[in-house]
């Protein structure tokens, strides 16, 4: 048996009992939503059993008749004897002194132990210090800092050509019923994005693309929900596809300046790419954000932000109301 909703005057379906339940349980259906099957008799969605179905009453315990016991009068406690414990006599005061004397010469003796231990040690490594040639000692020193110093390698930058080329095909376009964004795969078949992009809408009628993929892996996909930051405004899908994740930059330090890509479809383009570098950073709500003078537009949301090593520093999130070329990303850091 279908079914159909009206939301807003506008009429969505057809759905299955389980795509119904599948609504109920995400808290896009309720008890006065609109429901009909044949979009012309429509009724509250409390009407129908399996999805509120009413609550069997509770049987009532029959009332037990109440034996009358005998009342006992309470007894009166017994008050405890108080004991007396007899106060310790009084210590020979000769015999106390005689003991700390004897603490205190214990004291002395391995303050001066120790001393001598610490003098003799001191004495050994400065001679064996002196022995040693000044040319060897150096040598060491030099051998010793060349184990300890860490290699550093530069990241291999890319000009933006190879950057497309390697991770557009894993930038998605989603689109709904009220709008749309663009999201990127973070796992295998684990898609991430902005939560205001999937707020409004059914997930049921919520198709994913790939439009940089080869044909047969663009889509459409349906997704599912996996999990929404109650924090931050990122939300988790999964995605049946078999497109590599992009790369995490999760050691990523932010440096004023530094050039950055962003990747997404505003305005019904499809995996826009747009130039521009790291700003500054700023904090919303007690949350981090990297300050972007870069030029995005809505749709933008949920894609990411990429540096010129072809890693994900961050998901583009806001733009400036008032001025063009201000927008702001989510660092890696919390995504992770």
């Amino acid at each position: 048996m279908t079914y159909y909703i009206r939301i807003r005057g506008k009429a969505f379906g057809p759905f299955d009992e389980k795509q119904l339940l599948s609504m109920k349980d995400q808290r896009k259906l309720n008890r006065v939503s609109e429901v009909s099957q044949d979009k012309i008799v429509w009724q509250t969605a409390s009407e129908l059993k399996f999805l509120f179905p009413e609550s069997e009453p509770q049987p009532q315990p029959e009332p037990q008749q109440q034996q009358q016991q005998p009342v006992q009068q309470p007894t009166r406690p017994t008050r405890p004897t108080p004991i007396s414990v007899p106060l310790a006599a009084n210590p020979n005061p000769k015999s106390s002194r005689t003991k700390w004397r004897i603490v205190a010469i214990s004291a002395i003796l391995l303050l001066i132990t120790g001393t001598i231990g610490l003098v003799f040690v001191i004495k050994n490594t400065s001679t064996a210090t002196s022995d040693e040639s000044p040319s060897q000692a150096s040598q060491e020193k030099q051998q010793a800092s060349e184990q300890t110093k860490p290699e550093q390698k530069e990241p291999e930058t890319k000009n933006t050509e190879e950057i497309v080329e390697l991770v557009e095909q894993s930038v998605a376009r989603i689109e709904g019923q009220y709008g749309g964004g663009t999201g990127f795969l973070i796992r295998p078949a684990v898609l991430v994005t902005n939560r205001h992009v999937i707020d409004e809408e059914f997930l049921e009628l919520t198709k994913i693309y790939f439009p940089s993929a080869d044909s047969y892996q663009k889509g459409p996909y349906a997704t599912k929900l996996l999990y929404i930051d109650p924090e931050f405004d990122i939300a988790f899908l999964s995605v049946e596809t078999k497109l590599p994740p992009l790369q995490m930059a999760k050691d990523h330090q932010f440096k004023r300046g530094q050039e950055i890509l962003a990747i997404g479809s505003p305005s019904g383009l499809e995996n826009a790419v747009n130039i521009g570098v790291l700003s500054s950073q700023k904090e919303f709500d007690g949350q981090q954000y990297y300050q972007l003078g870069i030029s995005i537009n809505p749709g933008n949301s949920g894609g990411p932000v990429i540096s010129r090593n072809a890693n994900v520093i961050g998901i583009a999130t806001l733009k400036s109301s008032v001025q063009e070329g201000i927008a702001y990303c989510i660092p890696c850091a919390e995504i992770l």
